[in-house]
């Protein structure tokens, strides 16, 4: 979640100084630096875990860590469609489909405990079941939408926008209490483009 939330939060910021179409590549790439931010946590974390479980770790603690490791990696690569979606307006959109995913993880986790009785394995597939559902939402609105993305050698090469750039490094509680709920940020890009 830390991995993804900082550049997710960037990417629905609409820079001034920017073109829309520069601002929404620069956010979708931004999406990207989250996802691989989140590969960078968890594939180390993961086989720390694996190699060192605790001694009192159940018999499937490396089949879970395992199966939730893969769930992270496939949750993050929503992230540029998510932003996608978001950055249209489609805010309906995405609460029905991480509701859909919510119940299928309830209703995956109830079936595995009941049937296996191993609460950990039963977390770690309702999560892999979430995070398939909640990729595949994201593909499936970017297919109906009128310009689908997908992501493009030149466009990744374009990397941030400036003004993305100076929001990422703002992380004072200032920034949230100037940051109006229409995403204009501009009186926060000036202030720190003048202590730059």
């Amino acid at each position: 979640f830390f991995t993804k939330e900082c550049f997710h939060k960037v990417a629905l910021r609409n820079p001034a100084q920017t073109r829309q179409q520069d601002a929404g590549r620069s956010a979708q790439n931004l999406g990207w630096c989250g996802f691989a931010m989140a590969v960078v946590a968890t594939v180390p974390l993961s086989i720390c875990w694996i190699r060192q479980p605790p001694e009192a770790a159940p018999a499937s603690f490396r089949s879970a860590v395992s199966v939730l490791a893969a769930a992270c990696v496939i949750e993050a690569a929503a992230q540029p469609w998510m932003i996608s979606c978001l950055r249209a307006g489609q805010y309906a959109e995405r609460a029905t489909g991480e509701g859909a995913a919510m119940l299928a993880r309830t209703g995956c986790m109830f079936a595995l405990v009941t049937v296996t009785g191993d609460m950990l394995l039963a977390f770690a597939a309702g999560q892999l079941l979430f995070s398939a559902i909640w990729l595949g939402w994201f593909l499936w609105l970017n297919l109906r939408a009128e310009q689908p993305y997908w992501p493009r050698l030149e466009n990744l090469r374009e990397g941030i926008c400036k003004e993305h750039l100076v929001c990422l490094l703002y992380t004072s509680d200032a920034a949230d209490e100037e940051d109006s709920g229409d995403l204009r940020v501009q009186s926060i890009i000036n202030k720190n483009m003048r202590h730059a």
